[in-house]
C-alpha cells in the first residue's frame, strides 16, 4: 500500500488540465487531508469525467498518533468539513463537479446519515451517471436498496458484490431494483439447512449472476446437494460460482451433474471438495458437450496431474472457439473460424471479445455479429467449403443436359 505522497502536486496540475478525462488510483492509502484536494480539485476541473479507486485504503477514522506537520493538516481539514468531515469532501466534489460522470470506490466506506449525505449529492447534479461500489459489507441489500430509493438515485448507484446474509437476502424479494446491477452475492453465513432454503429461492427468483457459497464448518450431503444440483440445471441466467465447502461422494455426483445441464455458467471456482481427482475427471466428462465454461479454479489440485489436463484441454477448445468465432465477425472467411461461429455465435463471451479486437462499442459489436450471421446463411456453401466459388449454368449444346433435366442419381452425383 502507498501512501499519497506528492498527490498534491498531482492535484495542483488537474486544476488547470483540459485533457485527462478518467483517473484511476490503484493501492494508495488517502487521509483526510488528500480526500480535502481532491474535492477542491473536482469542483474547478472541467474536464475528469471518470475517477476510480481499486484496492485503496482511505484513512478517515483517525488521526497521525504524532504531532506532526499530516496530523496539522488532517486537524484543519477536520474543522473545515464540521460533523461530517468523512464523507462531506465527497459531497462537495459531487455537487460542485461539472464534468464528473462516474465516481467508483472499492467498498461502502460511508455509514448512516454519511451515505444518504452522498446520495443527496448524487441526485441534486443531473449531468453525474453512476455511484459505483465493487463491494458492500456494511449495508444489507434490502436497506442499501431502500435509502437509494428513498434518496431519489434509482438508477445511479452500482453494485458490484454483496457481502450478504442469507435470510436477509430470502427475505428481500424484488428489494433490489433501484440499483443498476448487483454482480455478486457472497454468503458467509450458510449452513446446510440455510442452503437448501436459499437454493429454492434462487431458483424460483433466477436473478443472480455470480454466487459466492461458504459453508466454513458443515459438510455438504446428499439431500443439500440436490437442492444446489436443481438450482445449477434450471438457472439460465448464473454466469459464475464459487463453491466453497466440504463434499464427498455421492454429494459431488449430485453437484456435477446439475453442473451438466447448465447452458449458463463461464467461471466455476472449487474449493475443499474430498477426491479431487476423480471429481474433475468426472466434471470434465459431464462437461465435454458445455462451450460456456471458459475458467475453471480447483483448489488441492496440481496442474501436472492428468485429470487436470483433460479439464484445461476443455478450457481451452471452448475459449480458442470464441477467439476463432470473433475473428469471423471481423470478417475472416477462414473455414476453421467460420465452423467456430456457426458453433459458439450465441456465446457471451464473443461480444466481449469483438468488442477487444475490433475497438468497437457494444452496440457495434453486436452488429458486427448480426451482419456475420447474415453472412453465414447467404454465403453458406462456399464458407462451408462445398464449394470454392459461385457458378451459373449458360444454355447447353444440343448433345448436353441441363441440370434440372438429370436422373435423381445424376443430380445426386452431382
Amino acid at each position: 500500500m502507498k501512501p499519497a505522497c506528492n498527490i498534491q502536486f498531482l492535484f495542483e496540475g488537474l486544476v488547470v488540465n483540459n485533457v485527462l478525462q478518467k483517473l484511476s488510483f490503484q493501492h494508495f492509502c488517502f487521509e483526510l487531508y488528500d480526500s480535502t484536494l481532491l474535492s477542491d480539485m473536482l469542483s474547478v476541473n472541467a474536464t475528469l469525467q471518470e475517477l476510480l479507486f481499486s484496492s485503496c485504503y482511505w484513512e478517515l477514522c483517525t488521526h497521525p498518533p504524532v504531532e506532526n506537520e499530516a496530523r496539522v493538516q488532517c486537524e484543519k481539514a477536520k474543522d473545515r468539513w464540521g460533523p461530517w468531515w468523512r464523507v462531506d469532501p465527497f459531497v462537495n466534489a459531487t455537487k460542485k463537479s461539472t464534468s464528473l460522470r462516474w465516481l467508483e470506490f472499492d467498498e461502502d466506506l460511508f455509514i448512516d446519515e454519511e451515505m444518504w449525505r452522498l446520495l443527496a449529492a448524487v441526485k441534486l447534479n443531473s449531468s453525474f451517471k453512476e455511484l459505483c461500489f465493487r463491494s458492500v459489507y456494511r449495508w444489507p441489500a434490502v436497506e442499501f436498496s431502500h435509502i437509494v430509493r428513498d434518496a431519489g438515485c434509482t438508477g445511479k448507484v452500482d453494485v458490484d458484490c454483496f457481502f450478504s446474509k442469507s435470510d436477509q437476502f430470502m427475505g428481500a424479494q424484488g428489494c433490489t431494483a433501484e440499483l443498476n446491477s448487483i454482480r455478486k452475492h457472497l454468503f458467509y453465513d450458510l449452513c446446510p439447512e440455510r442452503l437448501q432454503d436459499l437454493c429454492v429461492v434462487l431458483k424460483s427468483r433466477d436473478n443472480v449472476v455470480a454466487l459466492e457459497l461458504t459453508l466454513k464448518v458443515f459438510e455438504v450431503h446428499e439431500d443439500c446437494a440436490s437442492f444446489l444440483a436443481n438450482y445449477l440445471m434450471s438457472t439460465t441466467v448464473l454466469k459464475e460460482i464459487d463453491m466453497n465447502f466440504h463434499a464427498t461422494g455421492k454429494a459431488i455426483a449430485l453437484i456435477i451433474g446439475g453442473m451438466s445441464k447448465n447452458e449458463s455458467l463461464e467461471k466455476l471456482s472449487i474449493r475443499r471438495w474430498r477426491d479431487i481427482d476423480g471429481s474433475l475427471k468426472n466434471l470434465s466428462q459431464r462437461l465435454r458437450y458445455r462451450y460456456t465454461l471458459t475458467y475453471l479454479r480447483v483448489e488441492e489440485v496440481a496442474e501436472y496431474e492428468a485429470e487436470w489436463q483433460v479439464a484445461r484441454n476443455l478450457l481451452n477448445r471452448n475459449a480458442s472457439l470464441v477467439e476463432h468465432a470473433a475473428y469471423f465477425a471481423l470478417g475472416s472467411s477462414v473455414k476453421i473460424c467460420t465452423e467456430a461461429f456457426e458453433q459458439v455465435s450465441w456465446h457471451p463471451l464473443l461480444l466481449y471479445r469483438v468488442q477487444e479486437l475490433a475497438a468497437v462499442s457494444a452496440s457495434e459489436a453486436r452488429e458486427k455479429i448480426r451482419s456475420s450471421l447474415r453472412r453465414l446463411k447467404l454465403d453458406f456453401r462456399r464458407l462451408s467449403g462445398v464449394v470454392k466459388e459461385e457458378f451459373i449454368c449458360v444454355e447447353a449444346k444440343e448433345t448436353e443436359l441441363q441440370i434440372d433435366q438429370l436422373c435423381l442419381n445424376g443430380c445426386q452425383a452431382v
